[in-house]
């Protein structure tokens, strides 16, 4: 609800340029002489322009006025960070430092790569026979 708000006051500006652009357009094209409905359509087309001068001119206000705490108010919590552990390129090679070994040693003890058994690569149809298979769809249609 908080956002349907937000986005409302945004386009305040864009709708006030559109109805300025539509009576200043009509009211123009009126005092010229043209005929109401003349006027109103050329007010109409005053007023698409205006408001999209009004969201061009919105949109360059954001961009230049906004302050850097308010840009990053609108990435909270929409960007996912992940850290993956990072493991020494080789194992012979000790890090400079001792700190550096224990985080590496630490992070290397929590990860256990998936090696798959032989059960579990195994095929269980495999050990299925034919001829019992066969059997069994014979009986399903007597």
């Amino acid at each position: 609800m908080n956002t349907n708000k937000q986005k409302q006051a945004e386009l305040g500006l864009a709708v006030a340029f559109g109805v300025v652009g539509f009576f200043f357009t009509g009211g123009l094209s009126l005092m010229a002489g043209n005929t109401v409905m003349t006027s109103v359509l050329r007010g109409a087309v005053g007023l698409f322009g205006a408001f999209f001068l009004g969201y061009i001119i919105r949109l360059a206000l954001q961009t230049f006025l906004v302050s850097k705490e308010q840009k990053q108010d609108e990435f909270i919590g929409k960007h996912l960070d992940l850290l993956l552990p990072e493991h020494p390129s080789k194992k012979g090679t000790k890090s400079t430092s001792g700190a550096e070994a224990e985080d590496d040693e630490g992070l290397s003890a929590d990860f256990v790569p998936w090696n798959p058994n032989a059960a579990s690569s195994k095929d269980k149809f495999e050990e299925i026979d034919p001829e019992k298979l066969a059997e069994a769809l014979r009986h399903l249609d007597d």
